[in-house]
């Protein structure tokens, strides 16, 4: 009794680490380290003497550094007594400085003790909030080490639960206002009155709440009354934190709630946001609700429910077992604009019973797809294209599974974009699919939904990098990215009129201080080939489109990043529509001077019909050149040489 509450006060929560005991980049419980610390056993190479005061471990801070962690639950203008043990590697006489926020309570040197106990070592200081920072530090030059162990506070303290905030994260699309934050004290909080706790938003021009007063929200708790919703407004694309406190220093069980404000239409639509990894992974989804009977949750390659088939987009999907609606607040629409909606499903190989699958958005039925079957083995998950005009900006997207016994349905990469009616089905076209990747953004051996990979394959966010550090691309918040030479990404079209030309438009763009060479073609046509530079700042990506002729019912659109070095190019919004003229072949005429005193000119082989013309004057008088062309590898060459008088070339088809 009559101790404030300091965490792993005696450095026990460790265990024994390998010599020489230094944690490194490593955590240390409780407290945030600085410099060089550890823990040590007695007669370990820093706790080289004395007898530890409290069990095993000292902890010690070698060189410059220090050891802190913030006291919770103090009183404003109470002084509290702070008491520790303290010891010195042998021969080392460190300077020790322990601090309460601004306040000193002690600053000294501390001696090795020998074969004796520790010192013990004793201040005091007058808190001046609800919380103070405690930390030790090692000041003295060199690598002198000090030895801390046994620490105590002792005062009047408000030592109660953790008030709990719940989610951790959250995702708002802009102009989306949601009340999914939950604020909970329990009992012990409010036992002896009510709590209060504001709230603030560390940016209010990204996420901002609409019931704060100048920027603060004040909730009041009462017994009975210990739980309250949250409301928190998507102002602008970005990021924020909403943080708390408690107007006597009861602490929360997070340090803050994280704010993600997005342009994407459906947040979280590969369900990689959170996970369950008890078994069989049942729980709630990050920016998705449900209702219903059933269960939701999300597995991973192991299943259970994922049984068969291969995980369309990353590594999991969301599961709806028996009867159970999986629901998401769109938002950012144009009404009457036509959009397609995707995603990929499954049906458990397990436990027989029959599952539906029905698809809504505003409250009217999509689509349904009666008895899912499994698609067993490795097959790939089914895969549905629903096209539909909302009448409002705003709608409620909802998957409801009707079930006869034991039945799930598994679903990934839920996405919606805007295309006009008429285009080829291109499958995750704005690459939304993955949502957002963790840093750097690479995908390695994931899928990616709708497209095969291979090389240096990522989604970044947009204008947020790495990749992706510059632009504004022109569809919602993903873009790809293809690093290296050789990086491509492709997909089989299907639906195509043998002998009709196709035209492909896309956004691009480059990393800042790259010159990537972007290739674009269908099956074994190339259709473009050229260099991306970047568009800077906030400036659009380039709008880019190429014409390619279809061989058969289906084609392999391939995109590639083929100059050498570490060139990244971005790509965004890729949109397949029939018609179009191609163009003609880009071929270039290269002239090089040779050892041997010729110049020798040289043209691509595929760049037939073409013929070598000369002439002594521009800008007439041309005549076929007479000199002979050979075959070397893929060019066709012509050796000439030099005279006095100029000679003009060219290529005529």
């Amino acid at each position: 009794p009559g101790n404030v509450v300091v965490q792993n006060p005696s450095f026990e929560a460790s265990g024994l680490i390998p010599l020489p005991g230094v944690f490194g980049d490593q955590a240390v419980s409780g407290w945030q380290a600085e410099g060089t610390v550890g823990v040590n056993l007695a007669g370990d190479p820093f706790a080289d003497n004395g007898v530890t005061p409290d069990q095993d471990l000292a902890a010690f801070i070698q060189g410059p550094g220090a050891l802190s962690q913030t006291l919770p639950g103090l009183i404003p203008g109470e002084t509290y007594q702070v008491e520790f043990a303290a010891n010195a590697r042998s021969t080392d006489t460190p300077h020790l400085r322990v601090t309460a926020d601004d306040a000193v309570v002690f600053d000294g040197d501390i001696t090795p003790v020998g074969s004796g106990p520790y010192h013990v070592v004793s201040g005091s200081f007058v808190a001046s909030g609800s919380s103070a920072v405690l930390r030790f530090a090692q000041t003295a030059e060199g690598e002198q080490t000090v030895l801390l162990d046994d620490i105590r506070v002792q005062g009047q303290a408000v030592n109660l639960p953790c008030i709990q905030l719940l989610p951790a994260n959250l995702q708002l699309g802009v102009g989306q206002v949601s009340d999914a934050l939950t604020v909970k004290v329990l009992d012990e909080v409010v036992a002896d009155g009510p709590a209060t706790v504001t709230v603030t938003s560390s940016d209010p021009a990204v996420a901002m709440l609409p019931d704060a007063a100048d920027g603060v929200l004040t909730l009041t708790f009462q017994p009975g009354d210990q739980t309250k919703q949250v409301r928190v407004a998507g102002v602008a694309k970005g990021g924020a934190t909403l943080l708390f406190s408690e107007s006597r220093g009861v602490c929360f069980d997070k340090p803050g709630v994280q704010v993600r404000v997005l342009g994407a239409f459906v947040r979280n639509p590969s369900f990689e946001d959170n996970s369950h990894p008890s078994f069989p992974g049942y729980g709630p989804i990050d920016a998705w609700d449900s209702e219903g009977s059933g269960n939701v949750g999300i597995n991973g390659p192991a299943g259970p429910f994922h049984d068969n088939g291969v995980i369309p987009d990353r590594g999991q999907v969301a599961l709806l077992q028996v009867n159970k609606i999986l629901k998401q607040q769109i938002v950012g629409l144009t009404p009457g604009k036509p959009y397609w909606l995707q995603f990929y499903y499954n049906a458990r190989n397990c436990c027989g019973g029959t599952i539906d699958l029905l698809v809504r958005f505003g409250g009217v039925e999509l689509a349904a797809f009666p008895d899912v079957q499994p698609v067993m083995e490795t097959n790939a998950y089914h895969f549905a294209q629903i096209e539909f005009t909302p009448n409002a900006d705003q709608g409620l997207l909802e998957f409801e599974t009707v079930c006869e016994g034991d039945a799930t349905v598994t679903l990934d990469a839920v996405t919606i974009v805007q295309r006009d009616p008429g285009g080829v089905v291109v499958r995750n076209p704005s690459f939304e699919a993955s949502g957002l990747p963790p840093d750097p953004g690479y995908l390695d051996s994931e899928n990616l939904a709708g497209w095969e990979h291979g090389g240096g394959v990522g989604v970044n966010m947009t204008g947020a990098g790495p990749f992706a550090d510059n632009g504004a691309a022109p569809d919602q918040d993903s873009v790809l990215f293809l690093q290296g030479e050789g990086a491509w990404v492709s997909q089989t079209l299907s639906g195509l009129t043998p002998g009709q030309n196709y035209t492909v438009r896309f956004a691009a763009n480059a990393r800042s201080g790259n010159a990537p060479v972007l290739r674009v073609s269908l099956d074994d046509y190339v259709g473009y080939e050229e260099t991306i530079s970047p568009v800077g700042e906030a400036n659009p990506y380039h709008e880019l489109e190429v014409v390619v002729p279809a061989a058969g019912e289906e084609g392999v659109l391939r995109f590639e990043q083929v100059a050498a070095g570490d060139q990244t190019v971005l790509l965004d919004n890729v949109i397949v529509v029939p018609g179009g003229v191609l163009a003609p072949p880009k071929v270039s005429l290269s002239a090089t001077l040779q050892a041997d005193g010729l110049v020798q000119l040289s043209w691509p082989a595929s760049a037939e019909g073409y013929v070598l013309q000369e002439t002594a004057a521009l800008p007439g008088g041309w005549e076929d050149s007479s000199a002979p062309v050979v075959l070397e590898g893929d060019r066709k060459v012509v050796r000439l040489t030099p005279a006095d008088a100029a000679r003009f070339y060219r290529l005529r088809k």
